[in-house]
């Protein structure tokens, strides 16, 4: 094997080795924080605080975070995984923030959810006919 194919070789191997893989989807996950990566309809303008998302009280199924505009939003979650419900979604938004259509939009996609999913790319919220919603990734 020449020299160029023995570095072609060891760089597949070395990329394989730290591929990610998905996590199990369970109840646990939902409590960590997340912030919500992507969205459908997302514009590009830049928000003052990311979006999140996270399970408050699980017993009480309380679930919130923030808006684009550094707003708190809450609602209802029921979880029969991979099934996932959210409703009663409520936030205070204001026209005078720019990011105010895109919370208007988080907040609508929110009651869309039917289920969840993991990848590689993190927690996927998915509509009923399985497109994907929004995208939310560890750290929020």
């Amino acid at each position: 094997m020449n020299l160029a194919a023995s570095g072609a070789c060891a760089f597949l191997l070395g990329s394989a080795a730290f591929a990610q893989e998905a996590v199990p989807l369970t109840e646990e996950l939902f409590t960590l924080p997340w912030v919500i990566a992507d969205f459908e309809g997302r514009s590009d303008i830049e928000y003052v605080t990311p979006p999140t998302f996270g399970i408050f009280e699980v017993a009480e199924r309380d679930v919130g975070g923030d808006t684009p505009c550094a707003h708190s939003w809450n609602g209802k979650i029921d979880l029969d995984l991979p099934a996932v419900t959210i409703s009663e979604v409520e936030a205070f938004h204001s026209d005078e923030c720019p990011a105010d259509r895109d919370t208007m939009t988080l907040l609508k996609l929110f009651e869309q959810v039917a289920a969840a999913r993991t990848g590689v790319d993190g927690l996927e919220l998915v509509a009923s006919d399985g497109r994907r919603l929004m995208l939310l990734v560890a750290g929020g």
